[in-house]
Formats: structure tokens, sequence, C-alpha cells
């Protein structure tokens, strides 16, 4: 690292300077002259490879996460350290077109600027403890005020990178919108510039870049001599750039461009040694009892060019809003399960069923119904049965009461489900018009009983009804899983068979 750090501009010329920086990556690593500059690059490409060039140029910052939490770490770790890699997980998931991306990154924005302000507030009040020590400090106090001037520069590098991951994220952004019609194609390029200019500044922040302003006739320009981590950091950039030249769009298209790239370690060569002890470091400081294991896991995947099937990203976007207002524990506590439970043929049923539900867009709300349920499988398995009945009923009054059909609030549920098949024309009597037709009326029949089943179940062994003590019946998780699985099943399809008869009346 260079001993001397030069004069240092103002932020305009330090802006300049590392603008003029990652415009020229290929010159800076003397891959030869005429070189095309990177944004030149990037408009005769395919929008989509800004996003991934970005996302991948954040993601390889991570270990520098550690300045975060070198102080007030107990703190630290819940409000910026965890929220940082909850958004970079959404970076990486939105520069490879998936499902679900568009709220992930919308989500994502909102979390980055509320953790970009908190960065703000937190070096303000550290930058005033310094000059408060400053002020009434004793001799004895300069070194303490020296660590905390070293960890508001840490803070400072952190700060850099949430900045790149806000610029990654809204690379993404912007590229949906040009594909889209909605904005021209070089928003995405200049925020994946961006993106790369604000992970220079935290290297320069970090690893003290030499950066000097000279004068000449009446002219200043800046002379620069990089740092190890800032050439190694490039060389990432340009074998990126370098595989994406090679791939045929044409022959591949730009999603297999983007998926072999994606699936590419984050250094093709050796782990940079500054990024290995960074990660190291940031790996020991974590508490184990808090169940980082989680987040560890999908970096490293990302390290080595893994898959990340069994990771966070393979389930990230089914990730319920509330669990993230959580402890540390606890939310790290159900991304494992999560993860772990992403193979399961029943979670996956589960899962299954909600995204029938959820295809029905103009269904009134009712989610609270579902976090009942999915809430109670693991912790009260006879409740996860009673709200699934009581779920079933909610449908099914609710289609009814659309269709303008009159029923008694107290209604017997075998009537309510008389009612909401005939409403439907799911029990016709009319002769079937061929044998697909009939067994489609007999599954219908048998769905019908399995509603009265879950219903009789419910009675017996599920909530809603107080037992003699040591008389209960016992009922699994797994239990619990089939029924509900059922029960969003059936919702699902009762809602799609009254979508179906709206649709001829019309």
């Amino acid at each position: 690292m260079p001993e001397s750090k030069g004069q240092t501009p103002p932020d305009t010329w330090f802006s300049e300077l590392l603008s003029d920086l990652v415009m020229e990556p290929l010159d800076s690593l003397q891959l030869g002259k005429g070189e095309p500059r990177l944004d030149k690059w990037l408009s005769d490409r395919p929008s989509e490879f800004a996003s991934l060039l970005a996302a991948r140029s954040a993601l390889r910052l991570v270990p520098l996460l550690i300045e975060s939490i070198r102080s007030d770490a107990d703190s630290r770790r819940s409000t910026i350290l965890l929220p940082s890699m909850r958004v970079l997980v959404s970076a990486s998931l939105g520069a490879v077109p998936t499902d679900h991306a568009d709220e992930v990154l919308s989500d994502a924005s909102a979390v980055t600027r509320a953790l970009i302000d908190e960065m703000k507030k937190t070096i303000y009040d550290v930058q005033m403890e310094i000059i408060e020590f400053k002020e009434i400090g004793e001799p004895e106090d300069f070194p303490k005020i020296h660590a905390q001037e070293e960890g508001k520069k840490g803070l400072e590098v952190v700060k850099d990178i949430m900045n790149a991951i806000q610029h990654a994220i809204n690379t993404s952004v912007h590229d949906a919108n040009y594909l889209s019609g909605l904005a021209g194609k070089d928003a995405p390029i200049s925020a994946a510039c961006a993106t790369i200019c604000a992970c220079n500044f935290a290297l320069f922040h970090l690893y003290d870049g030499h950066v000097a302003v000279e004068e000449s006739d009446n002219k200043r320009t800046l002379s620069k001599k990089y740092t190890v981590p800032f050439n190694e950091f490039m060389v990432g950039l340009k074998q990126d750039i370098e595989v994406l030249t090679s791939l045929d769009t044409d022959a591949g298209g730009v999603a297999d461009c983007l998926s072999t790239l994606s699936h590419k370690p984050l250094w093709f060569d050796n782990i940079p040694t500054w990024i290995s002890e960074k990660w190291v470091e940031l790996k020991g400081a974590l508490p184990r009892e808090e169940g980082w294991t989680v987040w560890i896991d999908w970096y490293e995947s990302h390290l080595k060019g893994e898959s990340r099937n069994e990771t966070i990203e393979s389930v990230f976007p089914t990730i319920p809003s509330e669990v993230w207002q959580d402890e540390v524990v606890q939310i790290n506590s159900y991304l494992l399960e999560a993860v772990q439970t992403q193979w399961d043929p029943m979670a996956i049923a589960l899962t299954d069923g909600l995204e029938g539900i959820d295809a029905v867009n103009d269904f009134p709300d009712l989610g609270q119904h579902r976090s009942r349920i999915m809430n109670a499988l693991a912790r009260d398995p006879s409740e996860a049965v009673g709200a699934t009945k009581d779920f079933l009923e909610a449908v099914m009054k609710t289609i009814l009461d659309r269709r303008g059909h009159e029923f008694q609030e107290n209604i017997k549920f075998h009537e309510l489900i008389n009612s909401c098949w005939s409403e439907l024309n799911l029990d016709s009597q009319d002769r079937p018009f061929g044998d697909a037709e009939r067994l489609l009326r007999k599954i219908s029949s048998q769905a019908k009983k399995m509603i009265e089943a879950a219903n009789e179940l419910r009675n017996i062994a599920g909530s809603g009804h107080g037992r003699p003590a040591g008389k209960e019946h016992h009922l699994t998780e797994e239990d619990a899983r089939m029924i509900a699985s059922i029960g969003f099943v059936l919702s699902g399809w009762l809602m799609h068979c009254e979508k179906r008869l709206n649709s001829l009346k019309e």
C-alpha cells in the first residue's frame, strides 16, 4: 500500500477522479490502448449485462462489512450488518430475472434508503464524540480518539458500500424500466458505472489510495496511484466483462449468458488476500448462537460459484415482510428453517396452494387467515387445522356474498358447502358430455367430501373446542401441513371457478 497520501482534493474532485477511473477500467488494467470505455462497451450489449456487473461488483465487497461492527457490535449487527446482507441478496436476485424480482427490488430500495440514513446518523454521532473528546480530553485519551477516528473511517467505507448497493439495485430497476419501454438504455448503464465508482470509493477510503492535485498553466490535473485492492477489484470486473464478451447472445440467449456469469466465482483466480482476511475476520465476529451460518453459506456460494438453490436466495422472495421486524436470532432461525424445508414435498404443496390463491388477483385479501395458518403449523398443529377450516369457510362465504347469494351467518357448515357448490355449478345433475367431464364431476364431489372431513377433524382434534385434559387428540405438524395444503389448493380452485363463471357472464 502507498505510504504517502498526497493532498486529498475536495469531494467533487475525488468524485471526478473515480468517475474517470471507472470509465477507463481496461486502460487502467493495461489491456491495451484503444479498448472501449465501460459505458461504451455496455451500450453495445444487452442492458441486463449492466445489472449483473453492478451486482457482482457490490457482492465482492461484502467482507469489508466487518468495518460496521468493530464497535457497538451488538447493536450494529441488527441495524447495519443484517439489513446490508438483506439488500445484497436482493441485488443478486434482481440482476438475473426471476419471479417476484419487482417486489424484491422495491422492498430493497426502501430498506437501502433507510440503511443509508442509519449510516449517516451513526457516522455523525461518532464524529460528535470525537469532537467532544478532542475538546475536553486529556493526553491519555489520544489513543481512544485515534481508535474512534479509525472507526469513523471504517463506517465511511461501509457507507460507500451502501451507496454501491443502492446503485446496483437502481441498475436492475432502470433495466426493468428500459425493457418495458419506460426508460432509456443509458439509465441502467449510468447506474452500473455509479455502482463500480462507489465500490472504488470504499477501496480508496479504506486502503488510502494516493491522490494529488497538480496545478500548471492554470490547469488542475489529478495524479493517482492505484492500490493493490483497487487493481484486484478491477481485475474481477475485467474478467466478468471477458466472460460476457465471449458469450454468444444470439445462440444461447441473454438469460443463458446471465446464468453463466452469475454462477462463476466472484474471483476467478485466487480470492485476494485482503478479501479472504476480511471474510475470516467477519465470520469470526458473528456470534454462533445468532445463527449467521445461513448468511455465511449464501455468500460462500457466491465466492465459490456454487449453486444457490439451497441458500437464502432460493427462498428469499417468499419471506413475509413481518419476519424482518423481529430480532436477529429469530430472523436467522426463520431463514434457516425456510432453506432447510424448501425441498420438503409438503412445503412445496403449501407453496403451490398459496400461488394458486395469489393468482386470483380480484379476490378480497385473505392474508390474515393465511398468516394464522402458516404461523401455527409448527407451533400448534391443532390451531392450524382449526384456522384452515375457518379459511375455507371464509372463502366460501365470500364467494356466495360476491355473487349476491343470501345466507345466514350461522349457516351449518355442510349447508354452506352445498350452497357454494350449487352457486358455482359444481354439482350439476345434467348428463356429462363424456368420460372426462364425468370424472371431473367425481373429483369435484370428492373435493366437497375432503372439505367436510377437514371440518370434522377440526371438531375432533382442532382448536376451538375444549376437551378433558389428557384426552386431547394429538396432531403432528405433518398432519397440519397436509390439511393446510389441501385447504389452500381447494380454496384457490373455488376462487378460479368463480372467476371463470364471472368471465363467462361478461
